[in-house]
């Protein structure tokens, strides 16, 4: 089983989308949640023409799989990482004017899981996914992570604002409200104390792993 693991509002979604629409074929969202996204995107879009015959290529998970009971360990594992400035105030409003403990906690234990795993692994980076500039790089190295060829890449970037519309839709689905709509990447943080926040998040990191795997956002 391949995982793909982030905090909430870390553009999973997004990722998900891509990585159908690419590979065709199925991801799986949340394991045991009620949310509609926890389907296969391509069940909302059938232009990804996703053929739900193969194998599922990615599972979403906020915590890790053994922590909800999954064996055995995952074979690959995609450590999908959000500013927390963005993605902890998106997801808890506690979080408002300053970072919950209980938020940091989730937020490092992730690193930490992706720290200690040994199978393959790599992280990536929901900036990187929102930009032009650097997505067609990003899809790239996530299709050779996968073992996936790269033949829908071109036709997949030629129709990048289409894609995106709908990465959205689906996101908006059952309730869901995308409030950037995957174009800003400095929003939710105007709610917060900003210092505080990122002070209290490397008190909690005592394994220096916000530093070791996010230094980009320091």
């Amino acid at each position: 089983m391949n995982v793909l693991l982030s905090y909430p509002r870390s553009g999973n979604t997004w990722t998900r989308y891509c990585v159908e629409f690419l590979t065709k074929k199925p991801t799986q969202g949340v394991m045991g949640s009620s949310a509609t996204i926890k389907t296969p995107m391509g069940l909302h879009n059938s232009d990804m023409e996703v053929d739900f015959e193969q194998e599922t290529i990615l599972n979403k998970f906020h915590h890790p799989p053994e922590c909800v009971g999954i064996r055995p360990l995952p074979e690959k594992l995609i450590l999908l990482v959000r500013n927390p400035l963005e993605s902890i105030t998106r997801h808890d409003p506690a979080s408002i004017p300053a970072f919950t403990i209980p938020s940091i906690r989730h937020y490092i234990s992730l690193l930490y899981y992706y720290d200690l795993f040994e199978n393959e692994k790599m992280i990536v980076f929901y900036e990187d996914l929102i930009k032009d500039e650097t997505l067609p790089h990003t899809l790239n190295e996530i299709l050779d992570f996968l073992g996936e060829p790269k033949d829908n890449l071109i036709p997949f970037m030629e129709g990048i604002e289409y894609h995106r519309s709908e990465g959205v839709r689906i996101y908006n689905t059952n309730g869901n409200r995308s409030q950037t709509e995957g174009n800003e990447e400095n929003y939710h943080r105007k709610k917060i104390k900003i210092e505080r926040s990122l002070e209290k998040l490397l008190e909690w990191d005592q394994g220096g792993y916000f530093h070791k795997y996010c230094h980009r956002y320091l």
